[in-house]
């Protein structure tokens, strides 16, 4: 199952990827809940989203995933605690 979201003119819909369409959910619902939700969640979106409204794909304007998790690399940043420890260097 392919998963994006569309920009409608009623606000950002989350959508699958159907072959030349994408078949939209219900208002309201959010991408990263569904991702998130598990087999269960998709299962149940793939039962919906047959009697949903469509928008073909060459007319669809893709939006981003709204409300990222953030991601944060923590080696980066120990790497760079230790980096500050050596102090400044003289130029």
């Amino acid at each position: 199952m392919r998963l994006t979201t569309v920009i409608t003119p009623g606000g950002t819909r989350v959508g699958v990827l159907d072959g030349d369409v994408v078949r939209l959910l219900d208002p309201g619902a959010a991408l990263l809940d569904v991702v998130q939700g598990g087999q269960e969640t998709l299962d149940d979106v793939a039962r919906r989203v047959r009697s949903g409204d469509t928008v073909p794909v060459a007319e669809a304007s893709f939006g981003p995933l709204s409300q990222p998790p953030t991601v944060r690399d923590f080696l980066t940043y120990e790497k760079h605690i230790d980096a500050l420890a050596g102090g400044v260097p003289d130029e």
